[in-house]
C-alpha cells in the first residue's frame, strides 16, 4: 500500500500545481491569505485538510516535526514561529516531494531554521526525547500501520476522520490518496494515543464541508476533486456514476483538529 501512495505523491510532486486551485482548497481549510502569500512559490500544492499551525501554540526556539511535510506549507509556517533560534524538520517518505520542498526553501532563505529529510514517517530521522511539537495534516490516513506514529512531546494533527465504517468502495487501495481509505474513527484514534502515552487528547470536528472530494465523472473513472481541481488524479472507486452523485462524504468523514501531549 505505501508503494502504491509514495508513487502517487511522487508524481503529484513533479506536476505543475494550478495555483488558483491550491489558495482555494487551503483557504477552504482555514489557511488565510496573508499566510498563504507568504509561502515560496510551489509549497502550497492544494493537499490539505486543515491547519495544524495555527493552534499548535508554537514558540519561539522550539524543535518542531512535520510530518509528511510535502512541499512544505506547514514548515514554512512553522518556520516563521520559531524563528532562528528554533528549528523544523519535515520529514516525508517521497524524494520528489524533499526535492520540491528543498527547491522552495531556496528560494526564500530558510535554510538556517528548516530541514527537509527523506524517511517513513513511522521510523523519524530525529533523536528521542528532541522535539517539542508534532505537525501533521492529512497524511496518518495514509499510514496503513499507525501503531508505529507518535513518539512523544506535543502533537496537533489536521486529519480526516471516519464517523462510521466505511463502505467497501470507499477502502479499495485507490482510494488511499484520496484521503479517504484510510481514515479511521475517534475511539480508534483515541487508543493510539492512550497506547502511546499519552494524556488530555482532543479531537475538534472543524464543520469543513468534505464534498470538495466530491468525484466527477472522466472517461468512466472517478476523479477526486477539492474545489476546483484534482487532488490525486483519476481512480476508480468502485462505484457508478450514479452511486456517487448522490453520495454525501459528510455522513461517514468529518475534518478534525486533534491536540494531545504527554
Amino acid at each position: 500500500m505505501e508503494i502504491f501512495v509514495e508513487e502517487r505523491y511522487s508524481a503529484i510532486a513533479q506536476n505543475t500545481t494550478d495555483n488558483q486551485y491550491a489558495h482555494s482548497v487551503a483557504s477552504s481549510f482555514g489557511y488565510s491569505s496573508e499566510s498563504l502569500e507568504s509561502l515560496p512559490e510551489g509549497a502550497n500544492m492544494g493537499l490539505s485538510c486543515g491547519n495544524p499551525v495555527t493552534l499548535a501554540n508554537i514558540q519561539p526556539g522550539e524543535i518542531i516535526v512535520d510530518l509528511g511535510s510535502g512541499a512544505g506549507i506547514d514548515a514554512f509556517l512553522a518556520a516563521d514561529k520559531v524563528g532562528s533560534s528554533g528549528k523544523v524538520i519535515g520529514v516525508d517518505f517521497s524524494q520528489h516531494m524533499i526535492d520540491r520542498a528543498r527547491q522552495n526553501a531556496s528560494k526564500r532563505g530558510y535554510q538556517s531554521n528548516i530541514e527537509f529529510k527523506h524517511a517513513p514517517i513511522t521510523n523519524l530521522p530525529v533523536d528521542d526525547n528532541s522535539v517539542d511539537c508534532i505537525l501533521s495534516n492529512c497524511v496518518i490516513n495514509l499510514v496503513t500501520d499507525k501503531t508505529k506514529l507518535f513518539p512523544g512531546g506535543r502533537i496537533s494533527i489536521s486529519d480526516i476522520v471516519a464517523k462510521k465504517l466505511l463502505p467497501a468502495r470507499m477502502q479499495e487501495e485507490s482510494a488511499y490518496v484520496a484521503c479517504l481509505g484510510g481514515a479511521i474513527q475517534v475511539n480508534e484514534y483515541r487508543d493510539l494515543f492512550v497506547a502511546a502515552g499519552f494524556q488530555d487528547v482532543k479531537f475538534i470536528d472543524t464543520k469543513a464541508d468534505l464534498n470538495v472530494f466530491k468525484p466527477l465523472v472522466e472517461d468512466a473513472n472517478i476523479t477526486v476533486v477539492k474545489k476546483g481541481g484534482r487532488c490525486c488524479g483519476p481512480i476508480n472507486l468502485g462505484a457508478t456514476n450514479d452511486e456517487f452523485a448522490e453520495e454525501d462524504f459528510n455522513n461517514y468523514l468529518a475534518s478534525f483538529q486533534i491536540y494531545a501531549k504527554k
